[in-house]
């Protein structure tokens, strides 16, 4: 946005990116611009399907995710740190194991299907229950519908269907004033 600004509305000396057009700020810019874009030196090559890094560590975060047992020993430290250590279970991505810890232990289900009362451990897993068991039970947009849906009763284990939604207006009137 600075770029644009200088260059076409404060009339700065422009640079041009000669291969894709883009509109750089400054000389320093458009070299580093065209070196990790356009000058395929140093490519990084995954060894598991062939794709192609200008980083190493682009190939390093494709390998966690996709690739795990091609990743080099000096970055398999990585890996433990998203180890679950309740069960042992090791994950490529950080939010795969935040969702595992939420709903294999998480304690007490803290969400509630605002229809039927039944609890769950996980937001979307109410949300599918709405769509697969209350079909035509709400109207709008989907992200209305998710938001209308879940009810977060956190860690009340006996809160009931009014509770929740009684304590959801609340909310939802503070935030009008």
């Amino acid at each position: 946005m600075k770029d644009h600004i200088s260059t076409v509305h404060l009339g700065a000396v422009e640079h041009r990116c000669d291969q894709c057009g883009k509109v750089l700020g400054s000389a320093l810019t458009l070299r580093i611009h065209k070196r990790q874009l356009h000058k395929r030196t140093n490519q990084q090559t995954c060894d598991g399907c062939g794709q192609q890094f200008t980083r190493l560590e682009g190939l390093i975060s494709h390998l966690m995710g996709a690739h795990p047992h091609l990743l080099p020993a000096k970055y398999r430290g990585l890996l433990n740190e998203l180890h679950c250590k309740e069960c042992n279970l090791t994950f490529s991505r950080r939010t795969t194991l935040k969702r595992h810890m939420e709903v294999r232990h998480g304690g007490a289900p803290k969400y509630m299907c605002p229809i039927c009362s039944r609890r769950f451990r996980c937001q979307r897993y109410v949300t599918r229950h709405v769509r697969i068991h209350h079909p035509g039970s709400t109207t709008g947009s989907a992200a209305a519908k998710r938001s209308a849906l879940v009810l977060d009763i956190g860690n009340d284990s006996r809160a009931s269907q009014s509770d929740a939604l009684q304590q959801s207006v609340v909310d939802s009137s503070a935030l009008k004033l």
